[in-house]
């Protein structure tokens, strides 16, 4: 019966009789079909599956039975026999159930007792007995069956010593056993039978070695690299928790064979030389081999004493070539077995001497290549200490940052000794001077450590804090750094040569002359023409040696002397020191200026510098402001090489600088928006605040005065501060005080002005910037007659300052000399009135600097340097105790044992009557100064005086200080010079013609009235040096000349003319008559002053006589207000 016709026009079919379907897709059913053969393929593999998996345990099953049976046997004849078998029995039956079975299925007894007859066979002397002996055989079968079997009986005693585990006696005697006879089948003269001659039957000697050197290539061995990594995990394993003697031997004997020559060797030339990584050729397994063995902790500890040199510099050859991996342990270990084997030397430790560890470090940095080894130390310190801080995502759990940091450090400490840096120089004990090439290699070695142990210092844009990685302490920082340095910079000539090299490069004048005549002088003479656009002229493989000179010389100038820099001119010559200042000032200044003359790019500053320049140059300034800071003591070079970078270059307007180094220190001018174009924001974006910061004194004094007194102005005009009455910035309004409100008003009792000023100005802080107004009040308790225009605020600021720097108040103590400097009383810090005062006093000081107002300050030159920030050295110390001074360098020049004069780390002072003990060291009463540690001694006792023990009275003052003026702005200014910007110039005396040309008139007199005309002629010839310092005082409240000259000082010294008070104006003929003729005497008025605007009221004088003696005396009679 036919089935129903098709529809070709849907998509539904029928087939009767043949399903139950009706209506079914073609779809539904090509996906039925599929699903179907799917379920027949699933039932196949199923099948093929079991039968497989039958197959195999079947498999299994019977081999384990003959495993078993094998075993059985061999156990049946070796379980119970202690004798020693014959090369035949090893061959034929000991052998090949074990190395068929493994070490793990045959179990640690039974491979603990095979390897333990094998050793006893190859340990007896008869040649027929001793398996070895069929490594000298002469049939080529034999030889070639041992081999093979020898091969895997090093495989299989590999494998049982690293799956050995510590804890039990059968472990312990199987590690033992199996690296014992790995020792004896790789060394033919371990052999204990007679090895026949070549000429002989067997196949003698060069066979038997043969066949022992074909054991020790890992490509031969059944997987013979992952043996030798787990041999190699062993041994570091067995290192880490055991220090028995046993674990010991154990340890030196996988040694031997873990760094066997053969088995490890490159195939890499050894020649001496350079070692060049990129064109080395070498076996990759072996590479990592060396590798391995290198990463096992405290490898050249264990290294068997007769191993040699040769075999040493097989792993350092390779190692140097290596890069680092991404394992910070491994890479920790490997830099510590690197530096191991090749000094030998550990800190704390046992190790060879520091001559041996010299001259073994000089002759494989000699073979290898001194720059290369460099290289790979620094490259291996750089990645691990980066690894340690987190940057690798392969870290290792186990090891924390701290313990990979403390590794580091541990590994690399043969680095901060001096021996190692002229080793590595390739200067010798005789005292060859180093060679170029190891000079290079010491600076590119210990700039890349420098850079990793933190901040450079010096200058620029350091990098922020932040927590260090590793949990490695800021005080570890410093002392890995200045271990660093001092490793430079103490080590002998070591500094001479990196500096000759340096001039040599750039080049550069190695020394220059005190003066400079003929053709040459000029600025021009203190310029380095190869440095006219800076640190961009500087090559790339000279930046290391820039950075390191310039760090370790700065270090060393911190512990050297006058007598040392000027008599005995060590390390440098003078010529040499101004060479050096001439190079780092013009590298510094010409980097931060905008341009050069001859410059083949613009220089944008240090800015637009990559980092490796940028820190080359904050290592520059650190050496350049340590040479400047020598020369404002004692001058070794002409003021003209400072200033001679920036000659010929305009300096930026002061507004555009102000408002730069405002805003690198933090302060916002507010008066600029982004995208100003004006000039002034153009300069600042140009030349910015480096030339300021890093190098203030290439610029003129007065040009950094004007920049501080715009920074002033910019800051008042910010807090919304007036100027105060009296100062360089005020006007008449202010001066007047009548339209300007006071921040506060200073109610003040001449005999209590310290409390007063005290309890009212102190509590004031920062808002002291703003006006104050002033009020004396007499013994009575009433207000003076004066109006505070200026006048009052000064005398406020002479009697604070005069009553609080008096010593016999204890707040402050005076020098001995004549120049009568002051510093605070160490002993005032121990008391909360005598901070208060030192507070006060501060205030008082930066009120005055942010005013212009002069002061009869001094400050000692040592504590100008606290107040600066710079550090202070043994030098700086007779400003303070020319004693104790004199006392220190006696030490220091000892020619005989420190010893005998049994000084200890302890410092003693006299306090309220008692005795104080200060221990310069943690137990110094116990531990006695030595020849080795004078000098440090000396310079912690320097340091005790002039920092610690005063640092609480030092940081009061500087608090005070920084209320009213932030320590960046000072920091524009030398020590020198900041003396003068408190106090005006120190030269003694009042340049009397700068003052007639600023000085005004009026009530009636003109430059050219006789009685002005006296006065000047009594000013200038009749009048000393005191005399017309205690005028100015009279008249302005200061002895001390404005820092610029009198035309700066505001309002202007004025003369103005008083009246006859004798009734000569009254009229009267007679009187009239009597005083033309001159029958009438001179007036009897004296001079008064008004020092709220600088006016001296003058009488009329007509005699030169009574002008000198009325004005002498007003001057010195030291009348209040109420003589006005």
């Amino acid at each position: 019966m036919a089935g129903p016709p098709l529809n070709l026009g849907g998509s539904r079919v029928s087939y009767a009789g043949r399903s139950k379907t009706v209506g079914e897709t073609k779809e539904e059913l090509l996906a039925r079909r599929e699903k179907e053969r799917d379920e027949r393929a699933e039932a196949r593999r199923r099948l093929h599956g079991a039968v497989t998996v039958q197959r195999i345990w079947r498999g299994r099953r019977d081999a384990a039975r003959w495993w078993t049976g094998a075993l059985a046997g061999w156990d049946r004849g070796f379980g119970a026999t202690t004798a020693a078998p014959t090369a035949a029995a090893c061959s034929d039956r000991l052998l090949p159930p074990l190395l068929v079975a493994g070490a793990e299925r045959a179990g640690a007894m039974r491979t603990l007792r095979a390897l333990a007859l094998l050793l006893a066979s190859c340990g007896t002397g008869d040649g027929d007995a001793n398996w070895c002996s069929l490594a000298a055989a002469s049939a080529d079968e034999t030889r070639a069956r041992w081999v093979h079997q020898a091969r895997r009986v090093t495989a299989l005693a590999l494998d049982a010593v690293s799956r050995a585990e510590a804890g039990t006696e059968e472990e312990d005697a199987l590690a033992s056993c199996a690296a014992r006879l790995v020792s004896i089948l790789r060394a033919p003269s371990a052999w204990k039978f007679p090895i026949p001659d070549a000429e002989a039957p067997r196949g003698g000697r060069e066979a038997a070695e043969a066949a022992a050197a074909s054991l020790a290539d890992p490509r031969e061995l059944p997987a013979g690299a992952r043996l030798h990594a787990r041999v190699c995990d062993a041994l570091g394993e067995l290192t880490r928790r055991d220090d028995s003697v046993a674990a010991t031997r154990l340890a030196t004997t996988l040694c031997a064979v873990a760094t066997d020559r053969l088995f490890v060797s490159a195939a890499a030339d050894e020649s001496p030389g350079v070692v060049d990584r990129r064109a080395a050729s070498f076996d990759e397994a072996k590479a990592a081999a060396v590798a391995r063995v290198m990463a096992v902790p405290l490898l050249h500890a264990r290294l068997p004493a007769v191993t040699g040199d040769d075999a040493r510099l097989t792993l350092v050859t390779t190692t140097v070539m290596l890069m680092p991996g991404d394992s910070p342990t491994a890479n920790v270990w490997t830099l510590d077995n690197l530096l191991g084997l090749c000094t030998g030397w550990r800190a704390n430790g046992g190790g060879v001497v520091v001559a041996e560890a010299r001259r073994r470090l000089a002759k494989f940095a000699a073979r290898v290549g001194r720059g290369s080894f460099a290289s790979a130390v620094a490259s291996l310190s750089s990645t691990t200490s980066s690894l340690a801080n987190g940057e690798s995502p392969a870290r290792s759990s186990s090891d924390s940052r701290a313990e990979l940091e403390a590794r580091r450090l541990g590994a690399t400490s043969c680095v901060e000794e001096t021996w190692f840096a002229l080793a590595l120089a390739g200067s010798d004990a005789a005292g060859v001077d180093p060679s170029e090439e190891g000079v290079r290699a010491v600076a590119g070695l210990y700039w890349r450590l420098l850079k990793d142990a933190g901040d450079l210092g010096g200058g620029g844009d350091s990098g922020g804090g932040g927590e260090r990685g590793g949990g490695i302490s800021p005080s570890d920082v410093g002392t890995r750094r200045l271990a660093l340095l001092g490793a430079v910079a103490f080590a002998p000539g070591l500094a001479k040569s990196l500096w000759r090299s340096l001039a040599a490069s750039l080049p550069a004048s190695e020394t220059l002359p005190m003066a400079v005549e003929g053709p040459g002088a000029g600025v021009g003479a203190w310029t380095s023409p190869t440095l006219l656009n800076g640190v961009i002229n500087v090559s790339e493989s000279d930046l290391a040696t820039v950075g390191l000179f310039s760090l370790a010389y700065a270090h060393l100038l911190l512990v050297l002397d006058d007598d040392e820099f000027f008599d005995a001119q060590r390390p440098f010559t003078l010529g040499e020191q101004r060479g050096i200042a001439a190079c780092v000032n013009t590298l510094v200044v010409r980097t931060h200026l905008p341009g050069g003359k001859n410059a083949k790019g613009k220089n944008n500053g240090i800015a637009a510098l990559d980092p490796e320049r940028r820190t080359a140059v904050r290592a520059a300034v650190a050496l350049l402001k340590a040479l400047q800071t020598r020369d404002a003591r004692r001058a070794f070079a002409p003021p003209g090489l400072w200033l001679a970078p920036a000659c010929g270059s305009k300096p930026a307007p002061v507004a555009a600088s102000a408002s730069a180094l405002a805003a690198h220190l933090g302060v916002t001018s507010g008066d600029s928006t982004p995208g100003d174009s004006s000039p002034d924001a153009a300069a600042a974006s140009r030349v910015g605040a480096g030339l300021l910061v890093d190098c203030p004194h290439a610029l003129t004094f007065d040009y950094r005065v004007e920049v501080f007194r715009q920074l002033v102005r910019d800051d008042r005009a910010r807090a919304g501060y007036r100027p105060q009455a009296g100062g360089v910035d005020a006007s008449a309004e202010e001066n007047l005080g009548q339209r300007v409100r006071p921040v506060a008003d200073v109610y003040v009792r001449r005999g209590s002005v310290l409390e007063d000023a005290t309890a009212q100005i102190l509590p004031l802080g920062p808002r002291a910037r703003g006006r104050l107004a002033v009020r004396y009040r007499n013994a009575a308790g009433m207000e003076e007659a004066g109006i505070d225009a200026g006048g009052l605020f000064k005398e406020l600021l002479a009697d604070v300052c005069g009553a609080g720097l008096d010593p016999n108040r204890g707040v402050f103590a005076s020098s001995s000399t004549a120049d009568n400097y002051v510093y605070p009383a160490a002993a005032a810090g121990d008391f909360p009135e005598g901070l208060l005062l030192l507070e006060l006093v501060g205030m008082i000081v930066g009120k005055g600097l942010y005013e212009g107002i002069l002061q009869e300050v001094r400050l000692a030159p040592f504590f100008a340097k606290a107040v600066l920030g710079i550090p202070r050295t043994l030098d700086d110390l007779p400003g303070l105790d020319p004693e104790l001074h004199r006392s220190l360098i006696q030490v220091l020049r000892y020619d005989g044992d420190v010893a005998d004069l049994c000084l200890d780390w302890t410092v003693s002072e006299e306090h309220l009557g008692a005795v104080i003990t200060h221990e310069l060291r943690p137990d110094g009463a116990s531990k006695p100064v030595t020849n080795e540690s004078k000098l440090a001694y000396v310079h912690a006792v320097a340091d005790f005086h002039l920092d610690r023990r005063r640092r609480d009275s030092n940081a009061a003052f500087t608090r005070g200080l920084a209320h009213i003026i932030p320590r960046g702005w000072l920091k524009l200014f030398g020590v020198n010079e900041l003396s003068q910007l408190i106090g005006g110039a120190d030269d003694g005396d009042v340049d009397v013609d700068d003052l007639r040309r600023h000085a005004a008139y009026s009530g009636g007199y003109t430059a050219d009235s006789r009685a002005v005309l006296m006065f000047w002629d009594v000013l200038k010839h009749k009048f000393d040096a005191n005399e017309r310092r205690a005028l100015l005082k009279f008249v302005t409240s200061s002895s001390r000349p404005p820092v610029q000259g009198f035309r700066h000082l505001h309002p202007p010294f004025t003369i103005h003319k008083v009246r006859r008070d004798d009734g000569a104006a009254a009229g009267g003929a007679s009187s009239a008559l009597a005083t033309f003729f001159g029958y009438r005497g001179d007036t009897a008025r004296l001079p008064s002053a008004s020092t709220c605007f600088n006016v001296l009221k003058l009488p009329n004088y007509r005699k030169s006589s009574t002008m000198r003696e009325k004005v002498r005396y007003a001057v010195t009679s030291g009348a209040g207000f109420e003589l006005s």
